[in-house]
């Protein structure tokens, strides 16, 4: 006797049935595997960019110590140490000549080209280990440019006949360039300090 269900009857859907049922969890677990590891990316990513900041702002109190602990600016070396050449990062555009006082120092004005205003904007001088200085960060490297941007009045008691009572001014630029070939990180403070 032969029924509805018997063995020459069946014609394999029940097969047919369960490889696309196979097929549709294997493409799902595929997809959260990928998902995964895109993810994985991302945290190592934002762990590394995390410590590149964190270098880049340690490294931006170092500089800002060795300043304040190392530089001694007066007319003759503020002009052989701060050039516009960037010698060890040290940085100057503008003009002050040792006969003048400290409120005649001048910086570039806003209509000079923006490479010049903003120079610390070209690869070059990070490129070149004669145009940058660098600072130990823990595992990173961190280079830096000291931009001497004149001086300012240090306790509101400028005066044409007093012209010695201002602070030097600053501007540090940082790079840290992090691991795994994530952007580099780049800091500014400006910063000064009374001599």
């Amino acid at each position: 006797m032969q029924g509805p269900f018997s063995r020459q009857n069946q014609s394999g859907a029940a097969l047919i049935v369960a490889l696309v049922l196979l097929l549709a969890i294997t493409i799902i677990g595929l997809s959260n595997m990928q998902s995964s590891s895109l993810e994985m990316k991302m945290i190592t990513s934002a762990l590394d960019r995390g410590k590149a900041l964190a270098a880049a702002e340690g490294a931006l109190r170092r500089v800002e110590e060795e300043l304040t602990d190392n530089i001694v600016l007066t007319n003759n070396d503020l002009v052989a140490d701060f050039q516009d050449t960037c010698p060890n990062g040290l940085c100057f555009q503008g003009s002050y000549e040792a006969d003048m006082t400290e409120y005649e120092c001048e910086v570039v004005d806003s209509s000079t080209t923006a490479d010049r205003v903003h120079f610390w904007r070209q690869s070059a001088l990070w490129d070149s280990a004669a145009t940058h200085g660098t600072v130990d960060v823990g595992t990173y490297e961190a280079k830096y440019l000291v931009e001497f941007l004149c001086f300012i009045d240090k306790d509101g008691t400028f005066t044409y006949e007093n012209q010695w009572n201002g602070e030097p001014l600053f501007r540090i630029s940082v790079l840290v360039e992090g691991d795994g070939g994530i952007a580099p990180v780049m800091l500014q403070s400006t910063f000064s300090f009374t001599l």
